[in-house]
């Protein structure tokens, strides 16, 4: 039995398909526009080369987010249709938890996602504990804001390498492993999985407030 991990959140997305014995296969998605109708045709994919069925599948993991409004939609959209027709139960991953998990040996960690034009997605943790909720921020507050970093930081997220690329002078902040730099359906998967598995109906995805902290 295996567990279907799906990532629609961001520009690059993803489907995966994990096992309890260490199997997984994973597809990058790269057309957003084009995620509907992509997910399922990967997905048959994805199990017709590992030599498995849809009836394998045992339950569901997706992003909820923060990421694209309408990425959000299609695969929690996508997952719960799925759900239903297998009769298989559902978790939804918080998408800041994901890259976070991806940095496990760090006990302070940024997770930054963009948004538009300058804006990121923002979410501190200390340990396993986040700080408060995403938020939105611009990129240059984000950057003077690391750039007063004292004590050691590990950036994480696909917007990650952006902002520590334009930092002059690192400091204390360092960047992530690769792994936690770019979405992963798998890692989607792998954190769902530790979930209750019961939001055919309930969940719902994670908008976060598009004013930018600090602007009123």
């Amino acid at each position: 039995m295996i567990t279907l991990g799906m990532d629609t959140s961001e520009a690059l997305g993803g489907v995966a398909l994990l096992g309890p014995d260490g199997f997984c296969v994973e597809r990058t998605l790269d057309e957003p526009v084009r995620y509907a109708e992509l997910v399922l045709s990967v997905l048959r994919e994805l199990l017709e080369e590992s030599g498995r069925t849809i009836e394998d599948i045992r339950d569901v993991s997706v992003n909820l987010g923060p990421g694209s409004f309408t990425g959000l939609r299609i695969g929690l959209a996508s997952a719960k249709g799925i759900c239903q027709a297998l009769g298989i139960p559902l978790s939804g991953v918080d998408g800041s938890q994901v890259y976070r998990a991806q940095a496990a040996d760090s006990h302070r960690v940024c997770v930054i996602i963009p948004s538009r034009r300058d804006l990121h997605y923002v979410r501190w943790f200390v340990g396993a504990r986040a700080k408060g909720p995403a938020m939105v921020q611009r990129e240059r507050e984000l950057e003077e804001t690391l750039k007063a970093e004292q004590r050691e930081l590990t950036l994480v997220g696909s917007g990650a390498a952006g902002i520590y690329d334009r930092m002059p002078h690192h400091g204390a902040v360092r960047l992530g492993r690769p792994e936690a730099l770019r979405p992963s359906a798998a890692a989607v998967a792998r954190l769902g999985t530790r979930g209750s598995g019961d939001g055919v109906y309930r969940l719902a995805p994670i908008y976060v407030e598009s004013t930018p902290v600090g602007t009123g």
